[in-house]
């Protein structure tokens, strides 16, 4: 299982994404921030998700970065930074050394040194624990 925030404005960042060249957008219904990733089916049941929208104010305070291939918008915000942390202190497994917040957006190879982060508001919708097709591939045990 995984736990998302949807981005409810996700027009704005396509647009913004548009503006600045990229070609290879992901699909708007895509677009959303993970919170963590679980295979354990106890995590889950020890955590409820929070069923508030969540809004990260406008800032210029953010980085587009690729992540193996994968360009992202990443940005700070300490409710997400929190909430991960509960779930690693439930059981959460995460696969890397440390949490960055981000919207994966783009497919795009070209070249990031010139291009200005999206700086509006991030509107996300409440968390969803959905299945992981990679994860629940896996064999357990």
């Amino acid at each position: 299982m995984f736990v998302i925030r949807e981005l409810l404005n996700r027009n704005d960042l396509i647009e913004w994404a548009i503006t600045e060249g990229f070609q290879e957008i992901v699909p708007a219904t895509a677009l959303h921030v993970t919170i963590g990733k679980f295979h354990d089916p106890n995590v889950g049941r020890r955590l409820v998700p929070a069923a508030s929208d969540l809004t990260i104010r406008a800032s210029q305070r953010r980085a587009v970065l690729d992540f193996g291939g994968i360009v992202v918008l990443a940005f700070g915000s300490v409710k997400l930074s929190r909430r991960h942390a509960e779930f690693r202190r439930a059981g959460m497994t995460w696969f890397y050394r440390d949490y960055t917040p981000h919207v994966s957006f783009a497919l795009d190879g070209m070249d990031l040194r010139d291009i200005r982060p999206f700086d509006g508001r991030l509107c996300f919708g409440p968390e969803i624990f959905k299945p992981d097709p990679i994860l629940d591939s896996l064999p357990t045990g």
